[in-house]
């Protein structure tokens, strides 16, 4: 008589997910440490964390089968995703470190100077003015008629005699470095002012003129 065989004890639960969860994790953190290939670690860390959260569950139903691999593994997933975050911070601060800034001057409009303002010639005198922040190079008319440019420290005032014919301006800009504030020119007659401009940007440009 044939003796049959004695039953087979059942064998342990298996938790294949925590198996690949850790996996993949793995590899992403280690990939995550090199600055250019890291760039996978963005998909296999997500991966393995996902899988490693599953097989957590998945343990719990299981007689604890994996759960030592499913912690590590989402240790892992959450070690790799930190690492990409920060290659990825350090990347973006670099080329913006690199990338030259626009220029300036052409983000600002050209707005064109208004028509001159009616001076009057029965007035003794006419004064110029520019009010900014710093410096200022200046344009302006002289006693005699004619024009003069030299850089003056604001606030800049002049007081002319009324030119029998001859048109009276004064052009203002900034000295140097750009965004050094507004600049203001003024025209003015016996206190009443005859023109008053200011311009803002990082290069102002403030025009008066009277005729």
């Amino acid at each position: 008589m044939v003796q049959p065989y004695p039953p087979r004890a059942p064998g342990r639960p298996r938790n294949v997910v925590a198996t690949a969860g850790f996996v993949w994790a793995l590899v992403g953190a280690v990939l995550a440490l090199v600055p250019i290939i890291g760039v996978i670690a963005w998909v296999a860390s997500p991966i393995g964390l996902v899988l490693s959260v599953v097989a957590l569950g998945l343990a719990t139903r299981r007689e604890g089968a994996g759960r030592g691999l499913a912690i590590a593994g989402t240790v892992l997933g959450v070690v790799g995703l930190v690492l990409c975050v920060v290659w990825a911070s350090v990347v973006v601060a670099a080329f913006d470190h690199l990338t030259p800034p626009s220029s300036s001057t052409t983000s600002t409009p050209y707005t064109p100077p208004p028509p001159p303002a009616d001076l009057d010639r029965t007035a003794p005198e006419v004064t110029l003015e520019v009010t900014g922040s710093t410096s200022a190079s200046v344009t302006r008319t002289t006693p005699d008629g004619s024009r003069t440019s030299t850089s003056e420290a604001l606030p800049f005032r002049v007081t002319l005699p009324t030119p029998p014919t001859a048109i009276v301006s004064v052009i203002a800009s900034h000295v140097g470095a750009p965004d050094q504030g507004p600049l203001t020119c003024t025209i003015s007659q016996s206190g009443r002012v005859l023109m008053t401009r200011t311009e803002t940007g990082p290069y102002p440009v403030a025009v008066c003129t009277a005729w």
